[in-house]
């Protein structure tokens, strides 16, 4: 009777493990098909970075103290911006979908460690408030992304 136990027990658990593991590659499936206006370049390194400018106009905002210190910005189409975290703590930045954005849910960057940087490419026209989750009360702004003529 036991090993009966054991056994339903065990396959309950590898089925839902099973089914847990198709739900997030569904989910994951589904993301890909919704268009977000901000493309995640992830965690970047200098190279990157450098590589980066000789394809798309790249727009750095240093975290420091603190603080964001070019908490607004315009940019262009396309445009890569870079976090460059010189501050001693780690930070997360969060854009929610607002007015003037198509912003599905919302968008958050992984956690930006001390010294690290971080980028993503604004695709679409559209005004992108952001806030750090762990200083949200210093660190917080906006995107703006508007073609040259609208600026």
């Amino acid at each position: 009777m036991r090993l009966k136990g054991r056994i339903a027990t065990s396959l309950v658990s590898s089925v839902s493990f099973v089914l847990l593991q198709i739900i997030c590659v569904a989910a994951l499936a589904v993301d890909e098909l919704i268009p977000h206006p901000i493309d995640e370049r992830g965690l970047l390194s200098q190279i990157a970075v450098t590589t980066t400018r000789l394809f798309r106009p790249v727009e750095v905002i240093e975290i420091r103290n603190a603080g964001v210190q070019r908490p607004d910005i315009t940019i262009a189409p396309g445009t890569v911006v870079v976090i460059d975290n010189q501050d001693k703590t780690n930070h997360r930045l969060v854009f929610p979908a607002g007015p003037g954005n198509d912003i599905v849910g919302r968008f958050a960057s992984g956690v930006i460690g001390p010294g690290k940087l971080w980028g993503a490419e604004f695709v679409d026209v559209g005004v992108y408030p952001y806030e750090c989750t762990v200083h949200p009360e210093t660190e917080h702004g906006v995107v703006r992304v508007a073609r040259p003529e609208e600026e």
